[in-house]
């Protein structure tokens, strides 16, 4: 047993050049299967301290720009033991996303998560369900089981404040600051790896961090040529299949990698389909010292609207209620991205990295209206022939008397399309030096947007002298974001490691032309931001440290907050303080974190959606969040590991106004206004305490059985702290099986079966609410009358998968 009082062994020694035989810093020293790891200090000295004597590890040392080494040895045999390592022929392919990752001694809080951690909860749901059990992560799905339409919010913040990267490229759309993984199905098959940081964390491309980034590294060099299907079957006639393949190291120089997917689901709520094809190709060149590197991927959905939500009062009724019932009301969307990779290694202290990327988007959504004003639309009111046949029989019983006449029609039923069509384009860089105490980064980004935002009318009962296809409204918006950024480390000390990060960032929106209440829009603005981050990590031992940080973001105002808003929108400002702790040894882990993030002009949403879904906010003028996060695990013996986290989090508005106009209780007639001022009230979608364990099991070599957990407390709908408007807490629990072998006809053959709330527990996980104001004149004075709705989650359902490589 690990530490045992009579055989406990250190383990230690020097990392060296192999060429040069100079010291080398900053190796990660990690033993596998644990949760062990150290870096080496500026000398190049490792320790790996209470080892058990009578076991065996496996000891891996890894580094950008050198050869990984891993070694199978008996902690009995050695204690001091010195490594060479050998620069590598094939610069690695971590260089891509160096520049915008936080590393162990940096002074933030992150969780990390591999290709086989991926892998093993990957049946077909989008991203944010991958991530659902890392720390302070909270995720819904409109269609109810995590195909379609998904979000997560991160620290109680919203998806338009966590920033996505791809290979260090921004995802996030520029003009919403939304991220719709709908776009992207199946794309956790390309990923090889993924980094979560919590806060401001790190500069990075892209719009700004205000709760979160996620960055994403997706297919890293694979050396061994190889073929693998993936299928998958569940609940709601869902379906996911998945064919990959990689060519391996070709004349030491080439690779191609390859994968093509199609998802369907016939959804969790009436009507909720997904119809989701997508493919994923990289080719690379590795030279001596450097990498180029060519990623094509492309996105195609067509989904079942289920934006709406489902009103309260049908909450006990019909949980799978959709409001849409018109065959077409779907989203169909395309989105192709280009991305080129060149990753150069100059010697032992610099390398560099460039990338130029172009991504494509064009898509509509249907809808079926009724009775909607021609005028609305740019359509005349028009005159048509009405015929009305009179009942007035003769002595056969056929109608003998019709009467005609001509009617002015000013609505009419109709069919639109709204659509998108966009292109964003630009690159990115990273200059990186590093030596045995001192370590920086020149990166930054220059992108520019385009995107067309355009109404159709397909079909119309009367359109007058309109034209099928006659645009009704058509405006432009264009944004310019350029960054640049300056991350500095330096070892003061062999313990104290400190840390610099400054950011500059401007950009420059725009958006004119006719909206679609065919009013015209001019909106926009210069913003000009400085964002300085720093912290210092104190390394109390080997496998323990203290870090504090202090940070600074500002965020621009992104689409809807313009049009969504009778007043300008602030740009926000936040500070964020977070303090935390660090613990790992080969069975246990643990991470402890206080943070306090201090808002100035948050947007904060206000429960409402607008007329296309997106949330609506208002700039309040003082919030914050400040909380305690804790992760850990532990081995609890060899065949069993627990891995849990909680967020205990208080959020607050120090005062929010609610501005109302009132209406009479009969003829919904406009009497005036009145505004309703809540002090110290929560923050809407921001539970307090939010927690996950996951507890696996492995009885033989290649069989595992996990039970994941996931506890979300109370949240409010608004920021009234009305509990009438409000998410219920909610507890769910799912089992995962999988088994993995290699027969000699294959590599390896996996079996997975997912059984998602195996309890059956009836939850929400979204929802959305306004209120309106009425007097009756009865003296009561106004009373508020909400209205709200739901996005319920399937309740137990299974998901099957196999999986074969060749």
């Amino acid at each position: 047993v690990l530490q045992a009082q009579n055989n406990t062994k250190t383990l230690s020694g020097t990392i060296t050049d192999k060429a040069t035989g100079e010291a080398i810093p900053g190796v990660n020293v990690f033993v596998q299967d644990t949760y062990y790891g150290v870096i080496s200090n500026s000398n190049g000295y490792y320790e790996l301290t209470g080892l058990d004597g009578n076991s065996e590890y496996t000891i891996v040392f890894k580094l950008i720009g050198y050869e990984p080494q891993s070694h199978f040895v008996k902690a009995s045999y050695l204690e001091k033991w010195d490594i060479e390592l050998s620069p590598s022929n094939q610069l690695l392919d971590e260089v891509l996303v160096q520049g915008t990752r936080a590393s162990n001694n940096t002074a933030t809080s992150y969780s990390e998560m591999n290709q086989e951690d991926i892998a093993k909860l990957n049946t077909g749901q989008d991203v944010p369900f991958m991530l659902r059990q890392l720390p302070s992560v909270v995720v819904t799905s409109d269609a109810g089981a995590g195909v379609g339409y998904t979000g997560m919010r991160i620290r109680g913040t919203d998806a338009t404040r966590v920033n996505i990267t791809i290979n260090g490229i921004p995802y996030n759309d520029p003009e919403s600051h939304g991220t719709f993984w709908v776009n992207m199905p199946d794309f956790s098959s390309s990923i090889d790896n993924v980094q979560v940081q919590r806060g401001v964390g790190t500069s990075t491309n892209g719009a700004g961090a205000f709760g979160g980034s996620v960055n994403i590294q997706t297919t890293t060099l694979n050396k061994d040529a190889y073929t693998e299907y993936s299928g998958a079957y569940g609940s709601f006639n869902t379906w996911k299949n998945t064919v990959s393949f990689g060519s391996g190291l070709l004349n030491n120089r080439f690779t191609l990698d390859g994968r093509l997917s199609k998802i369907t689901s016939d959804g969790y709520i009436d009507r909720a389909s997904s119809d989701l094809k997508s493919f994923f190709i990289s080719g690379a060149y590795y030279g001596k010292n450097s990498i180029l590197r060519a990623n094509v991927f492309s996105g195609k959905e067509v989904t079942y609207q289920s934006w709406y939500g489902l009103p309260e009062y049908l909450l006990e009724e019909d949980r799978t209620y959709n409001y849409y019932t018109y065959d077409n009301e779907v989203d169909n969307y395309q989105q192709d991205h280009y991305q080129l990779h060149y990753s150069k290694q100059f010697n032992k202290q610099w390398n560099a990295s460039a990338a130029l990327h172009y991504t494509y988007g064009r898509g509509y959504f249907e809808q079926f209206k009724d009775g909607e004003d021609l005028a609305d639309y740019g359509f005349e009111n028009t005159s048509h022939f009405n015929q009305t046949i009179t009942e007035v029989l003769d002595s056969n019983d056929m109608v003998i008397d019709m009467d005609t006449s001509f009617v002015l029609a000013t609505n009419t039923d109709l069919i639109r399309r709204r659509w998108l069509d966009n292109h964003f384009y630009g690159f990115t860089y990273g200059l990186n030096y590093h030596n045995h105490k001192f370590n920086a980064t020149l990166g930054g980004a220059w992108n520019n947007y385009m995107g067309d935002h355009f109404g159709e009318v397909i079909w119309a009962g009367f359109m007058g002298d309109g034209a099928i296809r006659q645009r009704y409204y058509d405006n432009t918006g264009t944004k310019m974001d350029f960054n640049v950024y300056l991350k500095a480390g330096y070892q003061l000390t062999k313990q104290l490691y400190a840390f610099a990060d400054l950011q500059v960032r401007t950009i420059d929106y725009h958006v004119e032309g006719i909206d679609n209440d065919r009013g015209a829009v001019d909106f926009g603005g210069d913003y000009q931001f400085f964002n300085p981050k720093m912290g210092l990590n104190y390394q109390l031992a080997p496998n323990k440290s203290l870090y504090a940080s202090f940070s600074i973001a500002n965020r621009e105002p992104n689409r809807s907050n313009f049009l969504d808003n009778a007043e300008i929108p602030r740009s926000e400002q936040l500070r964020d303080f977070e303090l935390g702790y660090k613990y790992n040894s080969a069975r246990y882990a643990l991470q402890a974190n206080f943070y306090y993030m201090n808002y100035k002009d948050q947007l904060v949403l206000t429960g409402e959606v607008n007329d296309v879904g997106s949330s609506i906010q208002q700039n309040v003028d003082m919030s914050y969040r400040t909380g305690f996060e804790i992760a850990g695990g532990m081995k609890l013996f060899d065949q069993l590991e627990w891995q849990a986290n909680a967020t205990f989090s208080i959020n607050k508005i120090s005062e929010f106004s609610q501005y109302m106009l009132i209406f009479d209780g009969y003829d919904y007639n406009y009497l005036g206004d009145t505004t309703y001022v809540y002090k110290d009230s929560d923050i809407a979608f921001s539970p307090n305490l939010i927690a996950a364990s996951t507890l696996t099991y492995t009885p033989v070599k290649g069989l595992d059985i996990s039970l994941l957990s996931k506890y979300v407390g109370r949240q409010f709908l608004d920021n009234t702290n009305d509990e009438d408007r409000q998410l219920d807490a909610y507890f769910t629990n799912d089992i995962r099986l999988g088994y993995g072998f290699s027969p000699g006809f294959a590599d390896k053959v996996e079996f997975s079966f997912m059984v998602n709330n195996v309890f059956n527990s009836l939850y929400e996980s979204n929802g959305g609410t306004y209120v309106e104001v009425f007097d009756s004149g009865d003296g009561a004075g106004p009373q508020q009358v909400n209205y709200d709705w739901y996005y319920p989650q399937a309740g137990t359902h299974f998901m099957g998968g196999l999986s074969i490589r060749f």
